[in-house]
C-alpha cells in the first residue's frame, strides 16, 4: 500500500507532528503555571494593597484623633493662660504684709491705697511704689492690730490710706512640705 520513503516520510512527519504538539503543550503549560505565579503575586499584591489601606486609614484616624487632641489641649492652655493672666492682674493680687502669726491671730485681708505720684517724671527711689490700691493679708489679732500694723509699714503721713480690711475667709491650703 505505502512505499516504504512515503511510510518513512509519514513518520517523520508524524513524529515532527508529535514533537511540535508535545513542544505546544509544554509552553501551553509553562503559560498556564506563570498566568498562576502572576495571579498569586496579583492576589498577593492586593492583600499587600487592602493591608496598607487598612494601616493608613487607621494612621489617619490616629492622626485625625492627635490633632483633636491637640487642639483640645492648645484650647485648654490657652484658657489657662487667660486666667492665669486673670489671675496676675495687680488687682487680684495678694501680698503679704508680715507672716508673723501668733496663737490668737486671725487671717485678715486690708486694701491699701497708694498715693497719687507727683506730676511730671516720676522718680523711683521717692514717691509709692504702686499705683491704685493692693491687697494685704496680715495676721493680726483685731482689725485695730490690722490698721496698726499696715501704718507701721506704709504711714499715712506718706499718703497711704487702708480703704478696708476684711477676715479673710477663704480657708489657706496647706504649703507641702519642703
Amino acid at each position: 500500500m505505502f512505499s516504504a520513503p512515503i511510510l518513512v516520510a509519514l513518520m517523520i512527519a508524524g513524529a515532527a507532528l508529535a514533537f511540535a504538539l508535545e513542544r505546544a503543550v509544554r509552553k501551553v503549560r509553562e503559560a498556564q503555571a506563570r498566568y498562576k505565579a502572576m495571579m498569586a503575586k496579583r492576589i498577593a499584591q492586593v492583600e499587600r494593597l487592602r493591608k496598607a489601606g487598612r494601616e493608613s486609614l487607621g494612621l489617619k484616624r490616629e492622626l485625625r484623633q492627635a490633632k483633636l487632641a491637640v487642639r483640645d489641649v492648645t484650647l485648654e492652655c490657652d484658657r489657662l493662660e487667660a486666667e492665669i493672666r486673670e489671675m496676675g492682674r495687680p488687682e487680684n493680687r495678694l501680698f503679704v504684709l508680715d507672716e508673723r502669726r501668733m496663737v490668737g491671730d486671725t487671717d485678715w485681708i486690708a486694701l491699701v491705697a497708694a498715693p497719687l505720684a507727683p506730676a511730671g517724671i516720676p522718680d523711683p527711689r521717692s514717691g509709692p511704689t504702686w499705683q491704685g490700691e493692693r491687697k494685704f493679708r496680715i495676721w493680726a489679732s483685731s482689725e485695730e492690730a490690722v490698721r496698726a500694723k499696715v501704718a507701721r509699714k506704709y504711714p499715712p503721713s506718706e499718703g497711704y490710706t487702708v480703704t478696708s480690711v476684711l477676715p479673710r475667709l477663704k480657708p489657706i491650703a496647706a504649703m507641702p512640705a519642703a
